[in-house]
């Protein structure tokens, strides 16, 4: 079902780094991203194939012009333009399949490794998500406002929230999440538990977990 005119509309935005590098890490991480969730990205423009070839292509360029050869860099920014249009491309083509799902379209946009902006008015108990120390785990953290009593939900998803795993509630605003697989992306939500009832489940936010 498509997005419907009381349904707030997600907007996908890249920020794209200024170093070459910086973009080749972006381009590789949204491929991997949309590559492990090609269920739900099945005909991305362009295709994975050519988004992974252009890459690929960029990252010998740009090796080639670190030997400052004649014309490598040049060919170098040929292949980076290539590759900043690819990612225009795959934006609007994940923004698409977002708002084709409004229910899930946070997540589903989360899934792919891109950003979000977004009007939709944020549940007052926003999360803020960071790499623990040990490998694999995740610290998150509820700002609290004004719901101070109250105890905390958790849940997080490894699959762009089609599927939410509870971990132990708490009665402070923040938890760890341990056993997480290092390089994949997982989103996190949290609700508080007030004596008037639970909350809305807080917007999904995302880490790359290391």
């Amino acid at each position: 079902m498509g997005n419907t005119n009381n349904t707030p509309k997600v907007h996908v935005v890249l920020k794209l780094p200024r170093p070459v590098p910086g973009i080749i890490s972006m381009a590789q991480a949204i491929e991997a991203a949309m590559s492990a969730a090609a269920t739900t990205f099945p005909s991305p423009t362009p295709t994975m194939t050519q988004f992974t070839s252009d890459i690929n292509a960029l990252v010998t360029a740009e090796s080639a012009a670190r030997t400052r050869a004649k014309g490598a860099v040049q060919t170098r920014n040929a292949k980076l333009a290539v590759v900043v249009a690819d990612l225009h491309q795959e934006r609007a083509y994940v923004e698409a399949v977002a708002n084709a799902t409004p229910a899930n379209a946070a997540a589903i946009a989360i899934s792919a490794g891109l950003e979000l902006r977004t009007p939709a008015v944020r549940s007052k108990n926003a999360i803020n998500v960071k790499q623990a120390p040990a490998s694999g785990s995740v610290e998150v953290t509820a700002k609290v406002g004004n719901l101070k009593r109250s105890s905390h939900e958790w849940q997080y998803s490894a699959d762009g929230g089609k599927t939410w795993v509870t971990v132990a509630p708490t009665t402070q605003a923040k938890t760890t999440v341990t056993g997480l697989t290092p390089a994949t992306t997982v989103v996190f939500r949290t609700r508080a538990i007030t004596p008037a009832g639970p909350t809305a489940w807080t917007d999904p936010v995302s880490l790359q977990v290391s």
